[in-house]
């Protein structure tokens, strides 16, 4: 169900150790990812406000909140964060929580597939084939590994043969 009214967020400040993690988060980021986070909230301060509901849970800042104690950050610490107006249904929820994280990371695919539904995935901007198999590379042979085009090209069906016609 959709609540009519308008969401509108609010900038206040939380202790960090207030926040709460949406317990089905499907954002998963890499170590790599998680440490180039660190860095950019090191060098760049925090600036991208984490997104919470009306009670300190985390719609989007998973990772934001976890690289922030590692940036050197403490729990008592107050940050700034965006809280919305009103409470949210468990549908906004979802649907905030998957687009603040488009962007970044990985996705915890078994998450998403027992927790959310495909047409609000698709909806909310994830892409159609998410859930698809990844493709795999196809070698490329080099000229080394090709054999050489017969002159003759002979017929497997009937017999005849061909002059082999090489374009230029």
């Amino acid at each position: 169900m959709e609540q009519s009214e308008r969401i509108l967020w609010i900038e206040t400040t939380v202790k960090l150790k207030e926040l709460k993690d949406y317990d089905i988060n499907p954002r998963r980021i890499s170590k790599a990812d998680f440490k180039r986070l660190v860095n950019d909230i090191k060098q760049d301060g925090y600036h991208r406000r984490i997104l919470v509901s009306y009670n300190n849970l985390i719609i989007g800042g998973h990772s934001r909140k976890k690289a922030l104690l590692a940036a050197g950050f403490r729990e008592h610490d107050d940050i700034h964060v965006l809280k919305p107006n009103r409470l949210l249904s468990e549908e906004e929820l979802k649907r905030l929580n998957i687009r603040d994280n488009l962007g970044f990371g990985d996705w915890d695919m078994d998450m998403l597939a027992n927790n959310f539904d495909m047409d609000d995935l698709k909806e909310w901007g994830m892409p159609e084939n998410i859930f698809d198999e990844p493709k795999q590379e196809v070698e490329i042979a080099s000229s080394e590994n090709i054999a050489p085009i017969p002159e003759t090209i002979i017929c497997p069906q009937c017999g005849c043969e061909y002059e082999n016609q090489k374009t230029p």
